[in-house]
Formats: C-alpha cells, structure tokens, sequence
C-alpha cells in the first residue's frame, strides 16, 4: 500500500523526506500517525527498506521477546485480500440466506394460505352435518321434518 509521508520522526529510508510516498506491504507500528494513506493516482518516490534496530554500528541487535511485533499489530496486502475476499463470501452466503427466507415465506404464505381454505371447508362440514343431523333427527321422532314437495 502506498503512503504518503507527514513526519520524518520515524525511521524512513535514507533520504526520505515530508511528501515522499512509500510502497509498503504493512503499517509498521513505528509508521503510525507519521504518514498517510497516499492518493490513489500516487506512485512511490522511495523504496522501503524495513529498519533493523541496531547498536549504532550498522550490527544488527538480537532480538528480545519484548521488541517482537505483535502477530495483530500489522496486516500484510495478502491478509487485506483474503480478508476482502472472507467478506465477499460472506455477503454470498447471506445474499443465499436471505433468498432462502424468502422461498420459505412464499411457501409458509401458500400452506396458510391452504389451512384457512380447509378451516373454511370443516366449518361448512359442520354446518351440514348439524343440519343433516337436525333432519335425522326429526324424522326419527315422528317424521315431521322437512318434506320435499312433488
């Protein structure tokens, strides 16, 4: 990624000066506040060249547990894409999901759709039932129940 540099209190490479853009392939931790993200149309004016600390006679300090980089302190251009593409899936997988409740909606919206049909149909079951009960029912104590005419 590429930064445009603010403040030359940091260890840049040689030379480097206010305005001068860096290719970078993470933020260092020392980087932070001292540069910004560049201009998309920017290209880099300097090559960076990752900073060994050392005892001021270009020897390279062993490392202590303590000057180690926090393993989250930095993202490399590799895990911005692979992050970039995690988040791409992920909005496929809800796009799918999302089309899935709506499927399941349309169908749970034709099943009550169904049910209140067949509520509709027992309920004028039972009407006739009542009523063909009601004409058995008469007949059966004296025959006095409707009569069909002629």
């Amino acid at each position: 990624m590429l930064y445009e540099i603010k403040a030359l209190k940091a260890p840049w490479p040689k030379g480097a000066k206010v305005g001068d853009v860096v290719d970078m392939p993470y933020l260092p931790a020392w980087a932070e506040g001292k540069c910004s993200i560049a201009l998309d149309s920017a290209q880099a004016t300097i090559e960076f060249v990752e900073p060994v600390p050392g005892d001021g006679v270009s020897r390279p300090l062993d490392a202590k547990p303590g000057d180690q980089k926090p393993a989250d302190a930095e993202v490399t251009r590799a895990e911005i894409a692979d992050l970039r593409q995690k988040l791409e899936d992920a909005d496929k997988e809800k796009a799918r999901l999302v089309g899935e409740i709506e499927k399941s909606t349309n169908v749970h919206a034709g099943v009550l759709t169904e049910r209140d049909a067949a509520v509709a149909e027992i309920a004028d079951l039972r009407q006739k039932l009542l009523a063909a009960e009601q004409v058995a029912g008469g007949a059966a104590a004296g025959g006095k129940g409707p009569q069909k005419k002629g």
